[in-house]
């Protein structure tokens, strides 16, 4: 409008747009196991998303985000111990997130199918990168990552009918570590590194639950006689 009435030029130098705020969707959200399955069925049936399909299965059972797990070097990776160390490269908060994740089954099978992959692409030195940079067809840089994996992404989701993003994988680990009350929320922090306020007061409330659960099916016994008597007293019951 102001373009139309000639005042444009005047305030384009001193124009501040302002911040918009964060909408649901760029909060993330968790993915539920039946839209988890239907990804990895669809994903892990084409060789040509399989990149895409492995990472997202790291990611849900590590908490790595799509920057740190396409940061990951070889020397990242030790299959011997069963471990993946995130360094501060591709970090989002690079204080926080640097650490050592223990491999679930699932991370662990899918590590090595990166590694099978990366060999094949010319990746042998422990600073060559785990998804190497695609020069042309067939030809990869193993001295740089690749920069996404969003259009094989994509794919599988319209193939599955899905709607979702790549990080949408890690908030979807993080819930299930904060949902769990055999996790401290240490515990949680040393596996994902920073976790948002936002996400420990959205999930705070369902974790008093399941502990309150899990300290009733734990810790349920019969009161000591002593207990049970002075419950009768006080409730005016005679012995």
């Amino acid at each position: 409008m102001l373009k139309r009435v000639g005042t444009w030029p005047e305030l384009e130098h001193d124009f501040q747009p302002l911040p918009q705020p964060k909408g649901q969707d760029e909060a993330g959200r968790c993915i539920s196991d039946e839209e988890e399955a239907r990804f990895f069925r669809v994903g892990l049936a084409e060789p040509a998303w399989c990149i895409a399909a492995w990472c997202s299965l790291l990611s849900v059972n590590t908490t790595a985000g799509p920057g740190e797990m396409l940061h990951l070097r070889l020397s990242n990776v030790d299959l011997v111990k069963q471990t993946m160390r995130i360094t501060p490269e591709g970090a989002k908060n690079r204080k926080e997130r640097p650490r050592v994740i223990p491999l679930n089954e699932s991370a662990l099978w899918a590590l090595k199918m990166l590694i099978a992959r990366a060999t094949d692409c010319g990746c042998y030195q422990p600073e060559h990168y785990l998804v190497p940079f695609v020069v042309a067809p067939h030809t990869y840089d193993p001295t740089k990552p690749q920069a996404s994996y969003y259009r094989s992404f994509n794919a599988i989701l319209a193939a599955s009918g899905l709607d979702f993003r790549p990080y949408d994988f890690r908030h979807t680990a993080i819930t299930r570590l904060l949902e769990n009350p055999e996790v401290s929320l240490e515990i949680a922090r040393q596996i994902a590194g920073h976790i948002s306020e936002h996400m420990i007061r959205r999930y705070f409330h369902g974790r008093l639950s399941a502990q309150r659960s899990a300290v009733v099916a734990a810790l349920a016994r019969k009161p000591p006689a002593a207990v049970k008597r002075m419950l009768k007293q006080k409730n005016g019951e005679s012995e």
